[in-house]
């Protein structure tokens, strides 16, 4: 039985400790003046940035106004000293003056005349009076009737220093008349006589008022205030003197001085500056804000202030506010602090009484539990000393209850388990708890495993072992049974394995999760991964996430959802390739029926698939050449021709057949035969646009399908480069082999509006084609092969033209409508051909753009009339605009800029002479690339103009970006202006709308008198046609010009 005295035994259990309350109290307190120092510094910190802001704002506005009110003074001194300049330099008053001082008496007439003329110079120049005086500074006349008063000390001087100097003076400000502000003007009255020299005949001294404009120049303020004021002064030795009347102290206008040493305005800082802005009190003694700049020309200084009081009034009442705020955040967060440090302090007493209400009840659960436990519970001493032990120790143990307290723990284990249990023992004494196993014995000898929770506890001051300790003889045996299962679980499983690895099939099993939980040698062999690799791994993590392996999951996912079994074949991306397979996805049952998982198997048919492809492949595609083949054609040329009926366009068929490809396949053999055709399959293909398909009928026959053209001329430059390319012999191994073709071409809809149709009708042509000596091509309609055969010698001729030097340059005037003048020339390109006589550009310069010949042509243009311009140019005639037209491959080639650049060098031909004309069409087709091109013409000094103008579409909102000088009105609306409302209303409009613009107008086109009165009297500039003259040669149009 148990020990009674072992009642008296008390296990102490920790207790929770809570900071005390007097270590918070500093905390509370440390926050709350972190907090009331954050919102005093805020507070703070936005009220300097708001009085600062407001500083800079009433700064900037200072310094714009005294800087606006100084250039204003600085041009009306300006002003006057220049209308005295004038006035001086009149040759009658310097004549009249001179003849009058010198003895002379003008009549009555002349000094009225004198009187008049001064009297006017009062009036409009707005002088309080003009004064004429002798070289002795004797007023001679004056402006006014009434003789005025005698002239002040200031004026005698300043008449004085302008007779010595000559120069035009302007006084200082000086009281005059009763302290009344007055200012003055002294000009020297000069006369040159024969030799050249220059005497002074009298001085003119006018009167200024400075009432009339400078006074109301500092009484003026952009915008309401009550104290703003802009102050001039004037520095006297160390005094200042204010020259205009104060806001706030009226009638001291020249009275007010201080000396240096009792300044307090801002005014006394203009002798010890550093800036030109500063802070100071005004002749109030009240706190301004001040700005000032110096006139030049003038002993003045100019000062704008503001109080600072009035422009910091809406700050200091936002700092009022704001300070109002944070007092009241320092108060509400005290507050907060304090209600809650005091909930703090309730909670912390309540948890107290908690812990020790709970302690107390673990005591008595320890007492009870230990009494009662299952579990075997022994306390011992740090030697080992067993000092308690429950009911199921003893029972155990089968010792009595005063045996087994007086024996150490140790003795209850097997003896051969002593040195390891003694080894954890110490292992708990350091870290303080352990589980771990060992071997007990009861009093017979009997041995049993266990499983030993130890860890260290305070009993009445002294750390104890308590250890838990259960019997887990069961568990053991459990183990050992669960063991032998496993065996026998991984024996069936190396038998599945060894099934699944002979199978080619791939195996796939997952649980409900769709993680794997088995995969077959297959399925792992053809994504080179092992068994661990994809364990707990679904699809996706295996492989990447395509479309097919998503719609493998969601099938996985309706197996493991309705039990239902899904077949399906799908392509993978494995790491050797893009594989196809057949899947079968299955549920997985478990005991009872339910579904547990779900299985795949993958049987893999890529190289079905690979056959399957390679059927459908020969099935449309020649197996020689690779091209597509009569069957693929004719679904190729049907969609053509859909897609040309809703375009409205042409598709070609083009049908070629090689000349006497039967002798070479008979002569040289098959296989050099099929070697040849391949040949031409690779060069055709070369050679035709990427729109174009090229296929193989079968033998020696080829066709190609043009689709999306605009005429036959296309199909016929096409049938022209085929016919070209195969001029070069084929160079087969040791063999040199030349061929031609005979084309055949049909066009839809003209010719057939069906694939066979088309295929048939090109066979026909190609007939043609033979039988016209092959090497040729033929269209089924023959006007068609007429027309394509006279382009064909068009562009075999212009190339000959070239190298011939066969075309020249006319130059048609371009005159001013008011006199009739030649300004300018339109050069205009001809070709004279030796067989065809003068062809029209009308007829050759498509085919030049359509060649890429206009590149070429267009520069020899550029070059002449560039030349021709530059010869004019040297000539002694008034300058002579050249007009040069820009096609739009022209506009487009990235050479121009370089070429015109290079040209304007080489000629050296002013770029003001010279004048590129481009079509609407041109530049409106990327308006903003155009704008930046013509930008870098304008910048070279080229005028631009824009030809035609009117017959296509301009954006008004581009028209007023294009870098243009004029707009040229179309001969169309020119050739009807007369008869046609519509016509004049659009000519009218294009020369209004050039004024508007700032440009100018050229009419082209003009062939009548009355076409040429209507257009100069509705203000057309500038004229162009065949009623001034026809395009000439150049020395006809320089004769022209020399007879002008």
């Amino acid at each position: 039985m148990h020990d009674p005295s072992m009642m008296d035994v008390k296990l102490k259990f920790p207790s929770f400790h809570f900071p005390a309350m007097r270590k918070d109290a500093r905390a509370f307190l440390g926050i709350y003046l972190l907090l009331t120092c954050l919102f005093a510094g805020g507070t703070l910190t936005f009220n300097a940035f708001q009085k600062n802001n407001l500083t800079n704002e009433k700064l900037n506005e200072l310094n714009s106004v005294v800087g606006l009110k100084s250039i204003q003074l600085g041009n009306w001194l300006e002003d006057i000293r220049n209308d005295a300049r004038a006035i001086g330099e009149n040759p009658f008053v310097s004549a009249a003056a001179k003849e009058w001082i010198s003895g002379g008496h003008p009549d009555n007439s002349e000094r009225q005349k004198l009187e008049k003329w001064l009297s006017d110079l009062r009036k409009n120049y707005e002088y309080h009076e003009i004064i004429l005086l002798t070289p002795e500074l004797v007023p001679l006349l004056s402006s006014k009737t009434v003789s005025s008063a005698p002239l002040q000390a200031e004026e005698l001087a300043l008449a004085e220093k302008t007779l010595n100097t000559s120069e035009i003076l302007v006084s200082d400000i000086f009281p005059c008349h009763g302290n009344i502000a007055c200012m003055s003007l002294a000009a020297p009255l000069t006369l040159q006589d024969n030799t050249g020299k220059t005497e002074t005949t009298g001085i003119l001294l006018a009167k200024i008022n400075p009432d009339s404009f400078l006074f109301p120049l500092t009484q003026t303020w952009p915008s309401p205030s009550e104290s703003a004021e802009t102050l001039i002064v004037r520095k006297e030795g160390r005094q200042v003197t204010y020259l205009n009347d104060l806001r706030f102290r009226p009638g001291k206008l020249l009275a007010d001085r201080m000396a240096e040493d009792k300044l307090t305005l801002p005014s006394a800082l203009i002798f010890n500056r550093n800036h030109d802005f500063f802070e100071s009190v005004d002749y109030r003694g009240v706190p301004v804000l001040a700005v000032m700049r110096e006139i030049p020309g003038m002993p003045w200084i100019m000062i704008s202030k503001i109080d600072i009081e009035e422009f910091l009034a809406p700050q200091r009442h936002l700092a009022l506010i704001s300070t109002l705020m944070a007092l009241g955040l320092i108060l509400a967060s005290g507050y907060a602090i304090w209600i809650w440090w005091l909930r703090q302090r309730t909670r912390f007493e309540a948890l107290e009484i908690r812990k020790e209400l709970e302690n107390e009840k673990l005591r008595n659960k320890y007492e009870i539990l230990s009494r009662n436990a299952n579990d075997i519970i022994l306390v011992s001493a740090g030697n080992g000393r067993i000092l308690d032990a429950n009911e199921r120790a003893i029972e155990a143990y089968g010792y009595r209850s005063d045996v087994l307290l007086s024996m150490p723990i140790q003795a209850l284990v097997e003896d051969k388990q002593k040195p390891s249990f003694q080894r954890y023992f110490s292992n708990v004494r350091k870290a303080g708890f352990l589980v771990f196993e060992s071997l007990n014995k009861t009093a017979d000898g009997t041995t049993f495993p266990v499983e030993i929770n130890a860890r260290t506890i305070v009993m009445d001051g002294e750390t104890v072992f308590l250890s838990v300790i259960r019997n887990i003889a069961e568990r053991k045996q459990a183990l050992e049974a669960l063991k032998s299962y496993a065996a026998e679980i991984a024996t069936q499983n190396r038998k599945m394995d060894a099934i699944f690895a002979s199978t080619p099939e791939h195996v796939w099993l997952f649980d409900r999760n769709l993680c794997c939980i088995f995969a077959s040698k297959a399925a792992l062999t053809i994504i080179s991964a092992t068994q661990t690799d994809v364990m707990g791994r679904t699809l996706r993590m295996i492989n990447y996430p395509t479309d097919a392996l998503l719609r493998l999951e969601a099938d996985l996912a309706k197996a493991l959802g309705n039990g239902e079994t899904i077949k399906g074949r799908t392509p993978l991306t494995t790491p050797s390739g893009l594989r196809h397979f057949e899947y079968i996805i299955f549920p997985v049952h478990g005991e009872g029926g339910s579904i547990t998982g779900a299985g795949a198997t993958l049987h893999d048919i890529t190289e079905r698939k690979q056959a399957e492809e390679r059927i459908q492949y020969l099935a449309h595609y020649d197996i020689l050449t690779g091209l597509p083949n009569r069957v693929m054609l004719d679904d190729y040329i049907s969609a053509a021709i859909a897609s040309a009926q809703q375009q409205d366009m042409q598709t070609a068929v083009l049908l070629l057949d090689l000349d006497r490809f039967k002798t070479i396949n008979d002569s040289l053999g098959h296989v050099l035969g099929d070697t040849l055709l391949q040949a031409v399959a690779e060069r055709i293909k070369k050679i035709v646009h990427s729109k174009d398909i090229v296929g193989r009928m079968g033998g020696d026959e080829f066709i190609i399908l043009s689709p999306g053209l605009r005429d036959a001329d296309e199909a016929a430059r096409l049938g022209q480069k085929i016919i070209e390319s195969m001029a070069d012999p084929f160079v087969l191994g040791d063999n040199r082999i030349t061929t031609s073709p005979s084309i055949g071409i049909s066009i839809y809809p003209f010719d057939g509006i069906d694939s066979e149709t088309l295929i048939r009708n090109a066979d026909t042509a190609m007939y043609q084609a033979k039988a016209s000596g092959r090497n040729n091509f033929q269209f089924f309609a023959q006007q068609m092969t007429a027309r394509a055969q006279e382009l064909m010698s068009l562009d075999i001729g212009l190339r000959k033209a070239f190298e011939n030097n066969e075309f020249l340059l006319h130059y048609q005037p371009q005159v001013r409508s008011s006199d009739g003048a030649i300004i300018g020339a339109e050069a205009l390109v001809r070709w004279l051909s030796p067989e065809k006589g003068m062809i029209p550009p009308g007829k050759f310069i498509p085919v030049t753009e359509e060649t890429g010949l206009i590149i070429p042509l267009g520069e020899w243009i550029l070059r002449t009339a560039f030349e021709t311009a530059a010869k004019w140019h040297k000539m002694d005639i008034p300058p002579v605009t050249m007009a040069i037209n820009l096609s739009a491959i022209q506009f487009r080639s990235p050479s121009l800029l370089e070429t015109i650049e290079r040209l304007l060098k080489e000629t050296g031909v002013p770029p003001e002479l010279i004048e590129l004309e481009l079509t609407e069409g041109i530049i409106m087709s990327d308006a903003k690339e155009a704008i930046e091109k013509l930008q870098h013409f304008k910048d070279l000094g080229l005028k631009l103009s824009i030809d035609d103008f009117g017959t296509g579409y301009s954006s008004l909102s581009y028209l007023r970006r294009f870098p243009i000088d004029k707009l040229k009105i179309d001969q169309s609306f020119v050739r009807d202006l007369l008869t046609d409302p519509g016509d004049a209303a659009i000519t009218n409009s294009i020369i209004a709308l050039a004024r508007e613009l700032g440009l100018h107008a050229i009419a082209e086109g003009v062939e009548t008198k009355e076409q040429f009165e209507y257009l100069r009297d509705h203000n057309c500039e500038e004229i162009q046609g065949y009623y001034f003259s026809r395009p000439i040669p150049e020395d006809e149009f320089t004769e022209k010009l020399k007879n002008q």
